[in-house]
């Protein structure tokens, strides 16, 4: 990271959050940031065409490591197909952010990246 971070955007995000409880979830952020901050590793910081200190810049600041979810198994739920994960409790899908998480925070930085660099794979 070191040596990316001068050429590219570092969005960290913590993968298959959905195994960890809230206050993992929460530590763990902690840990990453200041790992980041210790290295002297600039990350992306929500700098997306708006004013600073926007509602929605601050959001994604916050959210940052985001905890996200991602699945390529299709699954039936309900009368409907969806990408997500099956545990005894219930299925968690990987497009709707669950009950810990800002609704589209994540899904507002892939689109930003994505209209702006359009031959990116996101």
């Amino acid at each position: 990271m070191k040596e990316l971070h001068n050429l590219v955007n570092i969005i960290p995000v913590i993968a298959k959050s959905d195994t960890l409880t809230q206050t993992e979830v929460r530590t763990l952020k902690t840990r990453i940031l200041q790992e980041i901050s210790d290295n002297g590793i600039r990350i992306y910081n929500g700098e997306i065409d708006e004013e600073d200190d926007s509602p929605e810049i601050r959001e994604l600041r916050d959210a940052i490591p985001m905890a996200v979810v991602g699945s390529t198994t299709l699954l039936e739920v309900g009368n409907k197909r969806v990408r997500g994960r099956l545990y005894p409790w219930g299925v968690v899908e990987s497009k709707i952010n669950y009950y810990w998480a800002k609704p589209t925070s994540s899904s507002r930085v892939c689109l930003s990246v994505h209209v702006r660099h359009p031959y990116l794979s996101v």
